[in-house]
C-alpha cells in the first residue's frame, strides 16, 4: 500500500513536525510512505535543522504545476488561510496519476480540501488528522480582533459547514486528543474518531537546573506573548527565556518594544528558533515551561520539556494534560488565571527540587508510551482498520 502523509508546508510547528516524524519512522518500519507538500515556495527544509528531514521522501505537488499556476499569498487578516488552499484542489487531479497513492493522512483542514478532491477524481481514501477545526480556531484566534460580529457570526457558520463536509469526506478522523470530541460528534454523530497523540525524542534529565522559566511555541496570532510579561513583573529577579520562531515579526517588534518599555531587558532572553539538536540543552535546563494559551489539539511544547525532565505549567483543557498528573508531573491552570500561574511560578523557582522532582515525574510519564515509533505504528494500526 503506497501512504501519503500531506501537509501545507514545511516549516515549525507541531503539526508539520509530526507529520514528518510519522514519514521518518513509517519508513523505518518498512511502509512505502511520502511526505506530501502543497507548497514549496512556503516551505523550508532547514526548519527543524540539519539531519531531520533524512529519510524522509518528500514529493512537492506544486513544482508539478506550471510556475503561473503556484502562488505563496496569503488572504488578508489570516496567519494561514491562503488563496493556494482554495484552487490547488481542483489543479491537483490533472498532475497526479492514478494509483500513485493509495490512502493519504492529511494534517490540517485547510490542506484537507486539497485530499477531498482526490479522493472523487483519483480514488484516493483519506483520513484527517483533525487537530483544530476551523470553527474553534476562527473563534479562538480571531473573534474581537478584526471581524465584526455580524460578520464573524456568518463566518463561524460557514466554518461549522466546511467542518462539517471534511468530517463526511474523511475516511475517519485522527486527533491529537479527544478535546475536540463532542464538537464532532454533535456535527456527525457516527463519526469514526481515533486519538493518536504526538510522539517525542527522549532526552537525558538533568539535576543541576539554572534558574529560568522557558516560553515555547510558533509565535503568531494568538499567542499572546505580552501576557508572558505581565507574568514576569509580578515574579521580581526571575529570568525568562522565549523559544521558538517568529512567524510574525510586527509582533516581534510589539514584543521587544513591551520588554523595554517595563524595564524587563535584563530578565529576558529572546533566543528564536532553536534547531533539534540544541533544543534540549535549553529545555533541560530550565526549571519550568510555561504555557498560558489552551491548545486542545494537544501542546506539543509542554511534552517536549517532559521528554527533557522539566515540569510545566499548561492551561487546563489543553490536549496534552490527558497524559499528565496535575500536581505530580506539572501544574493545571485555568487560562488566564494570572494570580494562580504566578503562585506556582514562585514555588517552583523558589524550590529547585521540587521542580527537579516533578519534572522527572513528567520524563518518567512519558518514558514508555510516547516515543515516535509508537505514534507511527498506532497511525499504521488505525489505517489498516480503516481499510
Amino acid at each position: 500500500m503506497k501512504l501519503g502523509v500531506l501537509v501545507d508546508r514545511i516549516t515549525v510547528g507541531g503539526v508539520e513536525k509530526t507529520a514528518i516524524c510519522e514519514v521518518r519512522e513509517m519508513r523505518k518500519l518498512g511502509k512505502d510512505v511520502q511526505l506530501l507538500v502543497l507548497n514549496s515556495g512556503l516551505s523550508d527544509e532547514s526548519a527543524f535543522g540539519t539531519d531531520f528531514l533524512d529519510n524522509v521522501e518528500i514529493v512537492y505537488l506544486d513544482r508539478r504545476f506550471p510556475p503561473i499556476l503556484r502562488s505563496t499569498r496569503g488572504i488578508l487578516g489570516f496567519a494561514f488561510f491562503s488563496f493556494y488552499h482554495l484552487y490547488y484542489p481542483f489543479l491537483l487531479p490533472f498532475f497526479v496519476k492514478d494509483s500513485e497513492w493509495d490512502f493519504v493522512i492529511s494534517h490540517g483542514s485547510y490542506t484537507s480540501f486539497s485530499a477531498v478532491f482526490l479522493k472523487h477524481f483519483k480514488r484516493v481514501r483519506f483520513a484527517i488528522f483533525f487537530w483544530d477545526p476551523i470553527r474553534y480556531i476562527l473563534n479562538k484566534v480571531y473573534s474581537n480582533r478584526m471581524f465584526p460580529q455580524l460578520v464573524l457570526k456568518v463566518l463561524l457558520r460557514i466554518a461549522g459547514m466546511v467542518d462539517l463536509v471534511l468530517l463526511n469526506e474523511a475516511d475517519f478522523v485522527f486527533e491529537g486528543s479527544s478535546e475536540h470530541d463532542a464538537y464532532f460528534r454533535e456535527l456527525k454523530s457516527d463519526v469514526v474518531l481515533a486519538v493518536v497523540p504526538p510522539g517525542t525524542d527522549l532526552h537525558v534529565p538533568v539535576t543541576d537546573k539554572e534558574s529560568y522559566i522557558v516560553a515555547m511555541t510558533a509565535w503568531k496570532l494568538g499567542k499572546e506573548p505580552e501576557y508572558i510579561l505581565e507574568i514576569l513583573r509580578r515574579l521580581p529577579g526571575v529570568r525568562l527565556v522565549m523559544i521558538g520562531k517568529w512567524l510574525d515579526q510586527n509582533l516581534l517588534k510589539q514584543f521587544k518594544a513591551k520588554v523595554a518599555e517595563w524595564g524587563l531587558e535584563d530578565r529576558v532572553d529572546v533566543v528564536g528558533f532553536l534547531s533539534e539538536a540544541e533544543l534540549p540543552v535549553h529545555l533541560s535546563k530550565s526549571l519550568v515551561l510555561l504555557t498560558t494559551n489552551v491548545e486542545k489539539g494537544f501542546g506539543m511544547p509542554v511534552l517536549e520539556a517532559a521528554a527533557c525532565g522539566t515540569t510545566f505549567i499548561v492551561p487546563e483543557g489543553s490536549g496534552v494534560c490527558a497524559l499528565f498528573r496535575d500536581g505530580v508531573d506539572g501544574f493545571f491552570s485555568k487560562e488566564k488565571d494570572t494570580g494562580y500561574i504566578v503562585g506556582k511560578l514562585s514555588l517552583l523557582c523558589a524550590d529547585k527540587e521540587l521542580a527537579t522532582r516533578m519534572g522527572y515525574n513528567a520524563f518518567k510519564t512519558v518514558k514508555d508510551q510516547m516515543s515516535w515509533e509508537n505514534h507511527a505504528q498506532k497511525v499504521i494500526s488505525a489505517v489498516a482498520a480503516g481499510l
